[in-house]
């Protein structure tokens, strides 16, 4: 059972802010929510993230280590496999900055909630925007689980890749409920 409005804490890994966001990094979203693009992030932000999780530390290692063993071995062919994956590990970190940089953030309702085709610790929704658009979103498991399964409409925040097949949700939290039909996409809900 996830957190919801009457619970004291939320689910492991789940932080909320004072306006009641649930969001998984308390640092990122305040990034993300209270700067414009360009926002303040560069490279060796992006090397400290990476360095706390095994996939990226993983590339480092297998390129590290196949150039090292081509280079010791005199088996030239580790080197480019080496260089190839260095530099794949590069190009996700050169995008993942640019995208944390200069993506807007929009503001949403999330709507037709579901679990992602290949990752099991995601979900995936449909966010409906101010103008009407609605984009494909994805956003982590425990921050959905985290409103409960009777949150009724859930206001989000997301980090726009029109590019990407899937736009990223960064806070969530519910709507609260109100008498005179409440939210307007795009609006802060009274009392917020």
């Amino acid at each position: 059972m996830g957190w919801t409005a009457g619970s004291d804490q939320p689910d492991q890994g789940v932080e909320i802010t004072p306006e009641g966001w649930l969001v998984t990094d308390i640092k990122e979203f305040h990034l993300l929510k209270d700067h414009p693009p360009p926002r303040p992030y560069s490279y060796v932000d992006q090397l400290k993230e990476d360095a706390r999780s095994w996939k990226p530390v993983a590339f480092w290692v297998v390129g590290t280590v196949l150039i090292g063993l081509g280079a010791a071995a005199q088996q030239w062919l580790f080197l480019p496999v080496g260089v190839f994956v260095l530099g794949v590990w590069f190009r996700m970190l050169q995008k993942a900055v640019d995208h944390l940089r200069h993506s807007p953030v929009l503001r949403g309702a999330l709507e037709a909630l579901g679990p992602h085709p290949l990752l099991p610790d995601w979900r995936t929704a449909r966010a409906l925007l101010g103008d009407g658009r609605q984009i494909p979103v994805v956003l982590p498991a425990r921050l959905a689980g985290a409103v409960g399964d009777e949150h009724g409409p859930v206001e989000v925040l997301v980090l726009d890749s029109p590019q990407a097949q899937y736009s990223s949700v960064f806070g969530i939290r519910a709507i609260p409920s109100c008498s005179d039909g409440c939210f307007v996409v795009g609006s802060t809900p009274r009392g917020q």
